[in-house]
């Protein structure tokens, strides 16, 4: 059956060529316009993450604190300095050693402390997982409380590990 129909369809198609004339097409090709390559990004974009506390401003955590606690007693600020955060670190590296106030009254009665000259020192030691519980410890033991009211206007805390020692010093 099929070759009959190609047979006629042939046959139709010639004779219609005779007699007609077909105008002749020529295909014309319109080019599509290219696509425009958009990037973006698979990852949604995130929130800034919030600052978290490393070592490095850990004494400044703490110093703010203090700080704050005088202000609650009407007591004017401390500021650090480098003979203090000096010996801080020195003492925090001690104590976790020896955690006592040994190394700060050898050098008291050994006349070794850091200082030009002093007028009044005090120290506060701590150990502690959390560096948040550090002042508030203090703040709640009389003896610490009385060393971060005293009137030592330069002050440091420095840590070593869960140590913390806190230098007081008046010229």
């Amino acid at each position: 059956m099929f070759i009959k129909t190609a047979l006629l369809v042939s046959t139709l198609l010639s004779s219609f060529s005779s007699r007609y004339t077909l105008p002749r097409i020529t295909p014309t090709i319109t080019p599509l316009p290219s696509p425009t390559l958009i990037l973006t990004s698979a990852l949604t974009p995130s929130p800034t993450p919030t600052p978290v506390i490393t070592t490095l401003n850990i004494p400044t955590y703490l110093l703010i604190a203090v700080n704050d606690y005088r202000r609650s007693q009407n007591l004017s600020e401390v500021t650090s300095e480098p003979y203090t955060c000096n010996f801080a670190k020195v003492r925090a590296g001690e104590i976790s050693v020896s955690f006592n106030h040994d190394g700060f009254r050898s050098r008291i009665d050994s006349r070794t402390l850091p200082y030009p000259s002093y007028s009044r020192i005090t120290e506060n030691i701590a150990l502690n997982s959390s560096y948040k519980a550090v002042v508030p410890g203090w703040i709640n033991s009389p003896g610490h409380a009385a060393n971060m009211q005293a009137d030592t206007p330069f002050v440091c805390i420095q840590k070593y590990g869960n140590y913390y020692a806190y230098e007081g010093w008046k010229p």
